[in-house]
């Protein structure tokens, strides 16, 4: 077995995309479990699990040992994960200190009009922009906005919910634009 697997790496190192293929379909499963354990998106996992092989396969030189392939994947994966939850968590603090900063700016019960929800939303980050500005100003359903920007419906979805709820004055305005 470790011939077999010590060819499928040298094929692998020498771009044979059909070895990829075989390496990838057969640590799948068990990498994808690993994945999972950093988010409950399947989409997500999907994502992480991609990711982890794009840098498995540009690092199969720094592999030592080949019987230790397992774990070296395994490692590479949780790194990924890692670094996921690491820009996730950045994420949702930024978006966290910007609701704090605009609670303490405005009412909560005033309701945002149209030129402070702009320029609230020039504020964050470019996907959450995207989302934001297609599903409120411009009535896009997710499904459609999962297609324009390349994602899933529910990460279009879950974007919209963290912001609606990081911006407590902001759900009677986005309500009144969605109804």
């Amino acid at each position: 077995m470790e011939l077999e697997i010590r060819d499928l790496l040298s094929r692998c190192k020498s771009g044979d995309r059909q070895a990829m293929d075989l390496l990838y379909q057969r640590y799948r499963p068990q990498l994808l479990l690993v994945c999972k354990n950093y988010t409950s998106e399947k989409s997500v996992a999907e994502d992480l699990l991609h990711d982890a092989f794009v840098v498995i396969f540009t690092s199969l030189d720094k592999l030592k040992q080949v019987d230790a392939l397992e774990s070296w994947m395994t490692a590479i994966v949780k790194n990924v994960g890692y670094q996921y939850c690491l820009k996730s968590e950045k994420e949702k603090t930024a978006l966290h200190q910007m609701a704090l900063e605009n609670k303490q700016s405005l009412e909560v019960e005033q309701s945002l009009d149209y030129d402070q929800l702009q320029s609230l939303v020039s504020l964050l980050p470019l996907g959450y922009q995207q989302v934001f500005r297609l599903s409120v100003f411009e009535g896009l359903s997710h499904q459609e906005i999962s297609q324009l920007l390349g994602i899933a419906p529910h990460s279009s979805s879950s974007q919209l919910y963290v912001l609606t709820a990081a911006f407590p004055p902001s759900r009677t305005f986005i309500s009144a634009i969605i109804s």
